[in-house]
């Protein structure tokens, strides 16, 4: 049977998790807690001992949070024999067995993490926050597949699942966790997925940083419309007047290119002059070619026209900001050098 995301699925979280006492788990020299790579974070003055745990894989994550719920029950018992001092006889008896309970869990956010896997977290209406894998839905999911069960029974569990996730993404209804049910009263936060784009494919297809996937499935016409919004020319002027090129991008980022037998006498131009601004620039001569660097990335951002003598910068192109400064004009005595870039 192949298996789902949810065998798959990799958390790379970090969780800070909070100890009614020092954990009896807790190996500090290997830095390890139940198999999970931990680290001692706090001990306050009532003896709570805070843990940082790197959780793994939902499984892990299951391992923590029944610790969890055992805490809202009664203590541990367990049969011992003892003597009767009233008969001088033995008799078992049943006496409360020292525990040390997780009281708290919360994500450590200033740690890195993996790629975001869809998650939602809510409150319930006894005011206690979760999230999906909180649900009995996604754990029965979970175990059956990762024990290989009854594919039919399996097919069941993902219906199950689905609905509950189906009420979270509507926020209402209720849903079976620890097996009781429990009221959702709040969306605290929907979380898509979060996948990784090369630069080179954002700017081909036009996206921008925020850009939502679901959005994009949902809206037949986004490509449409985001094309017909970032092609819009940036400057608001007479084209004209302050440029003789602009490149489009889909992205919005078009490059505008001004030559330099006209650059001085509109960036002299009372009209216009306010609105310009030099910028200087990083240059970078690689293989005899000369480059505009990041200065931030130190990487290539594009080639400048070339010069004639390598080692004079004199004839330099030159780039400016215009007007809020979100907009770049380069002045060039090389039109067709960028035309063909």
């Amino acid at each position: 049977m192949k298996q789902s995301n949810l065998q798959t699925l990799s958390l790379g979280r970090t969780y800070k998790v909070t100890f009614n006492g020092r954990p009896l788990g807790f190996d500090e020299e290997k830095g390890e807690f139940e198999g999970m790579k931990a680290e001692f974070d706090s001990e306050d003055e009532n003896g709570f001992v805070t843990l940082r745990i790197f959780v793994n894989n939902p499984n892990q994550y299951y391992t923590i949070r029944e610790n969890l719920l055992t805490s809202d029950n009664e203590n541990v018992f367990s049969t011992q024999v003892v003597e009767n001092l009233d008969t001088g006889e033995f008799e078992e008896v049943e006496v409360p067995v020292p525990t040390t309970r997780i009281v708290k869990i919360s994500e450590y956010i200033k740690d890195g993490r993996n790629l975001g896997h869809y998650n939602v977290i809510f409150r319930g209406n006894n005011n206690k926050v979760y999230n999906i894998f909180d649900l009995d839905s996604v754990k029965r999911c979970y175990d059956l597949e990762a024990s290989k069960g009854d594919p039919a029974l399996v097919k069941e569990a993902r219906r199950s699942m689905q609905r509950d996730l189906f009420k979270l993404h509507r926020g209402e209804g209720s849903v079976l966790i620890n097996n009781n049910f429990v009221e959702i009263a709040e969306i605290m936060e929907e979380i898509p997925y979060e996948v990784v784009m090369p630069k080179t494919a954002k700017t081909d297809f036009g996206l921008s940083t925020g850009d939502n996937l679901s959005e994009i499935i949902e809206d037949k016409d986004f490509f449409t419309n985001k094309i017909l919004k970032n092609y819009k020319s940036k400057i608001e002027y007479d084209d004209s007047e302050v440029y003789d090129i602009e490149l489009k991008r889909l992205n919005g980022d078009h490059v505008y290119i001004l030559s330099k037998e006209r650059a001085d006498d509109i960036i002299n131009d009372p009209l216009y002059s306010f609105m310009f601004q030099r910028r200087n620039i990083a240059k970078l001569v690689i293989d005899g070619e000369l480059w505009r660097m990041d200065p931030d990335t130190k990487e290539k951002m594009y080639k400048l026209s070339p010069r004639e003598d390598i080692n004079n910068d004199e004839n330099d192109d030159r780039v400016y900001t215009f007007g809020d400064g979100k907009v770049e004009i380069i002045v060039t005595d090389n039109l067709e050098h960028y035309l063909g870039t």
